[in-house]
C-alpha cells in the first residue's frame, strides 16, 4: 500500500478519491444516525387508531386477497419483489459490474396487527427484505431458460429479493385517507397528482423507470410511468363502491424517509447504528489518509 502510494504521490487523482469518500462516510453517518433515531422516537401506532401523518406500524404482512405475487425468478410466494440483472464489464485493470435491467414489484402490501389491517402502496419505499438470492449465468435477460449457478462465475449475475406472507413487516411512512366515491369520479385528477407526486422526486422517477440508464424519461419510458400510475389508482379505487374512506399508508411528501422491513423496530434501529459507525469509521480511515497523502504531496513539491 505505502508503495502505491509512493508511487502516485504526484498525483491528485488518490486525494479526490480519499475526499470523495471522507464526504460519502460523513453524510452516510449523519443519514442513518438520523433515520435510527427517528425509528426510536417515532411511536408505533395501531392499525385501527393511527393517525394521519407520518406514522410507525408493526404487524404481519399479506398481499391482498383478490391479489397473488410470485418472484420473477425462483416463483417463490411473495409480498414484494425487486431483481436485478447487471452484466460483467471488463475494462483494463477494472473489472466491474453494470445494471442493466431492475424492476421492483408496485402492488400493495397489508400489514395486519391485533387491531385491524392497513393497506400499503410500495412505490419509493426503502425495503428490507427477508429473502436476498444472487445467481450467476451467461446467459442474458429474456432468455427463455436461464441455466443458474451459485458459483461466482458468467457474465450476468442476478440478484432477487422479496419478502414473503407472513413475515413480520415494519413501515414507516405517511398515513393517507382517501375518499373513495370523490376519487372514482376524477380518475383524470387523481392521474394528475400522483404523476405530479412522482415527478418531485427525480432520482426516485429514473432508478424505476429510465431502462436505458441515459439519466432521461423517454417517450416510451414515460408510457410506462403512466401505466404504473394506472396499476396504482386502480388498485386503490378498486374500493369505491365502499362508503367507507380508504386508509394507506405511501411515501412521504415532505422528505421523510418511507420504511419497510421485515422485521421489527429494534432490529431496523440497531442495524441503522451499525451503519452509522461503519460510515464513520470509513469518513475516518479516508480522512487520515488524505491528510497523510495530501501532506506527501505538498513535500513532493
Amino acid at each position: 500500500m505505502l508503495a502505491l502510494i509512493d508511487y502516485h504521490h504526484r498525483d491528485v487523482r488518490p486525494l479526490a478519491i480519499l475526499a470523495v469518500l471522507a464526504v460519502l462516510g460523513v453524510v452516510g453517518w449523519f443519514k442513518s444516525l438520523k433515520r435510527a433515531r427517528l425509528i426510536e422516537d417515532t411511536p408505533t401506532s395501531r392499525a385501527r387508531s393511527a393517525a394521519q401523518g407520518l406514522v410507525e406500524l408493526e404487524g404481519v404482512q399479506y398481499s391482498p386477497p383478490d391479489q397473488s405475487l410470485t418472484t420473477p425468478f425462483t416463483g417463490s410466494w411473495c409480498t414484494w419483489w425487486n431483481y436485478k440483472v447487471e452484466k460483467r464489464r471488463s475494462w483494463p485493470m477494472n473489472d466491474h459490474w453494470k445494471t442493466i435491467e431492475e424492476q421492483t414489484s408496485q402492488a400493495p402490501i397489508i400489514l395486519r396487527d391485533p387491531t385491524g389491517e392497513v393497506r400499503i402502496h410500495p412505490e419509493g419505499a426503502e425495503v428490507r427484505p427477508s429473502q436476498t438470492h444472487h445467481w450467476y449465468s451467461n446467459q442474458p435477460p429474456g432468455t427463455e431458460r436461464i441455466r443458474m449457478s451459485l458459483a461466482g462465475t458468467g457474465r450476468y449475475r442476478y440478484t432477487e429479493k422479496y419478502m414473503c406472507p407472513g413475515d413480520p413487516l415494519y413501515v414507516l411512512g405517511q398515513l393517507t385517507t382517501m375518499r373513495p366515491r370523490r376519487q372514482a369520479g376524477n380518475y383524470p385528477g387523481a392521474m394528475s397528482d400522483l404523476l405530479t407526486t412522482w415527478k418531485r422526486d427525480q432520482q426516485a422517477l429514473l432508478a424505476r423507470f429510465d431502462v436505458n440508464g441515459d439519466g432521461e424519461i423517454s417517450l416510451e419510458e414515460w408510457e410506462q410511468v403512466r401505466a404504473a400510475a394506472h396499476q396504482q389508482i386502480t388498485a386503490t379505487s378498486a374500493h369505491t363502491e365502499s362508503s367507507e374512506p380508504l386508509e394507506y399508508i405511501c411515501k412521504p411528501n415532505n422528505g421523510q424517509p418511507f420504511l419497510l422491513a421485515a422485521q421489527n423496530a429494534d432490529s431496523l434501529a440497531g442495524h441503522q447504528h451499525s451503519r452509522s459507525w461503519l460510515s464513520l469509521i470509513l469518513a475516518a480511515g479516508a480522512s487520515a489518509l488524505f491528510l497523510y497523502l495530501l501532506k506527501r504531496f505538498v513535500e513532493g513539491h
